[in-house]
């Protein structure tokens, strides 16, 4: 018997096929919809008498299938396969609709028969199988808890999920997005620009912390978001050529966490697009091969001499003027005299002294380390515009050949356009509570706006750390139809910056009740990449965090610390 579908499924094509449900026999042909999930569907058939067509609707994600149609649906019962429960098996008559419940649906047709009349010969059970994918175009997945964002504060909350929910559960009801398939650390982002660190070594792999920790892991680029609808859409991935790599897609959930992290901001600035910026993993290793061949030329120019001006006189930009010339030392060893050059760095702040959101002390220290270093620093200079090769001040021009923009925050400008809440920054305004303007979506690190008292969360790793930890706890009391009634409550436990190998400068302890403990040099270097290694702890265990410590200290031995292909 045949059933006239290629109307409202597109042309059906033969394709081969095994063993299947119902004890059917091979030979099956498959024929694919374009249309929208939730939309009905209506199922004709061209034989005369009429055809009543018995369905199995079995949902993509785990649950109960939401499929209406004329005639009564049998019980809920598990998938003969997976041992699932979420399938529902109805009949329908031709040219009755039959309706998806919005879910991504696989339809599969397993008998029919005529309701001609009684002294017809009955047609004799179909041989093949029809399936029909509903909406192969528009995939849909529905998560309990879908995460956007993989950095710090992002994948520490999806590994908790994760590891809290078990094995099975945690993989069905926790999913991770983010844009890239591997993690850096975000603060170590100016140790990869300047080459001293692999990340292709540093990186972990977004899936196999998702085997390791439980959760559910997908790429994708954020481009909606619908707080009152309960999804959101992902852009399709194109490769290098430009070909489809990953298509769009739609994901439906029941409460969201946006971790969407945030860049520089460039102050309305003139030409400050075009300056580099270390904001993704990907900008951090375009930046180090422009870099490396910058110093390639540097080093067979008639002038030997390299500059590098750096805006912004925070964390970022002083650590990225150690970590520069730590790699220009290291370059160094290696060439002959006649191929030696001078790296001059320029370091320009705005306010009246670089880190200026910490400490006096620290920073009085950290200009004193940089000065030392040979790094020009220029406090309370403000740039007024960016040119290819200079920037222009209030008190002249600097010339240069690399100019990097690390100055201020300011989260992407699309945040604005997701029907919640934001301050003049893009950061999303939340409660004590991480709570959006929408019910069940919160949001943590850069991209919120946390009151801390009269002031707000600074954006810093360690506040990303505790969020995680705290949505954790919230979202596991919701899905046990629980509250947690505590509010979030910032602790800051001191700051630390890194100025170089074996230097670093900062404050421990503070904002604990008692006065900051200063550590400086080798103590505060060790201090900075504890928490590196804390970072990793959380989402990969305190064994295997020493085994790959252990592995990267060994591989630094015998490959050096600069990498330079």
């Amino acid at each position: 018997m045949d059933l006239d579908l290629a109307g409202h499924f597109g042309e059906a094509h033969e394709r081969p096929r095994g063993s299947v449900h119902g004890g059917l026999h091979e030979g099956a042909r498959s024929a694919r919809s374009d249309v929208v999930p939730g939309v009905a569907t209506r199922l004709e058939s061209g034989t005369p008498g009429g055809t009543r067509v018995r369905l199995d609707l079995e949902q993509a994600q785990a649950g109960v299938v939401q499929a209406r149609a004329p005639a009564a649906c049998a019980s809920t019962r598990k998938h003969p396969r997976s041992g699932r429960a979420g399938l529902r098996s109805c009949v329908a008559d031709p040219g009755h609709d039959v309706d998806t419940g919005g879910r991504n649906m696989r339809v599969r047709i397993v008998s029919a028969h005529t309701t001609a009349d009684p002294d017809t010969p009955q047609v004799p059970r179909d041989t093949r199988t029809l399936d029909v994918v509903m909406a192969a175009r528009q995939r849909s997945m529905h998560y309990d808890i879908v995460v956007i964002g993989g950095g710090a504060g992002g994948l520490e909350l999806a590994a908790r999920l994760g590891r809290k929910l078990g094995r099975r559960a945690g993989r069905e009801r926790v999913l991770l997005i983010d844009r890239s398939v591997f993690h850096i650390w975000k603060p170590s982002l100016h140790e990869v620009a300047a080459g001293t660190l692999d990340a292709h070594q540093e990186g972990l792999s977004y899936m196999i912390l998702a085997r390791r920790n439980h959760f559910s892991f997908t790429l994708g680029d954020l481009v909606d978001f619908d707080a009152a609808g309960r999804s959101l859409s992902l852009a399709e991935l194109l490769d290098d050529d430009g070909r489809v790599l990953v298509p769009a897609r739609t994901v439906s959930f029941t409460r969201a966490v946006l971790a969407l992290g945030s860049g520089s901001n460039h102050f309305g600035t003139p030409g400050a697009e075009s300056a580099w910026v270390l904001e993704q993993t990907a900008d951090a290793e375009r930046f180090r091969r422009h870099l490396l061949g910058a110093f390639t030329r540097a080093a067979f120019s008639e002038r030997r001499q390299l500059g590098i001006a750096i805006v912004g006189g925070g964390a970022t930009g002083v650590e990225l003027s150690a970590e520069l010339l730590e790699a220009h030392a290291v370059l160094q060893e290696g060439f002959g005299a006649e191929q030696r050059f001078r790296l001059d760095i320029t370091l320009v702040e705005a306010a009246p002294r670089i880190l200026s959101a910490l400490p006096e002390k620290i920073s009085k220290q950290a200009t004193r380390a940089l000065e030392r270093k040979g790094v020009r620093v220029l406090p309370g200079t403000a740039v007024t515009e960016v040119r290819p090769d200079r920037l222009v001040t209030a008190d002249g021009e600097i010339e240069a050949d690399i100019i990097v923009w690390a100055a201020g925050i300011k989260a992407a400008a699309t945040n604005a356009g997701y029907g919640l809440a934001t301050n003049r920054l893009n950061q999303f305004i939340v409660d004590d509570h991480l709570r959006t303007s929408a019910p069940d979506v919160y949001a943590l690190g850069d991209c919120a706006q946390c009151p801390w008292g009269e002031r707000s969360v600074p954006a810093r790793a360690q506040a990303a750390h505790q969020q995680a930890a705290y949505l954790a706890r919230a979202l596991l009391a919701a899905l046990r139809e629980r509250s947690v009634d505590k509010p979030y409550v910032y602790r800051d436990f001191g700051s630390l910056v890194s100025l170089g190998e074996k230097r670093g400068v900062g404050s421990l302890m503070g904002g604990l009740g008692g006065p900051n403990f200063f550590v400086e040099g080798l103590v505060a270097k060790l201090a900075y990449m504890s928490l590196h290694l804390d970072h990793h702890r959380a989402i990969l265990g305190i064994g295997n965090t020493l085994v790959l410590a252990l592995a990267r200290l060994l591989q630094r031995r015998v490959s050096g610390r600069l990498k330079l292909h």
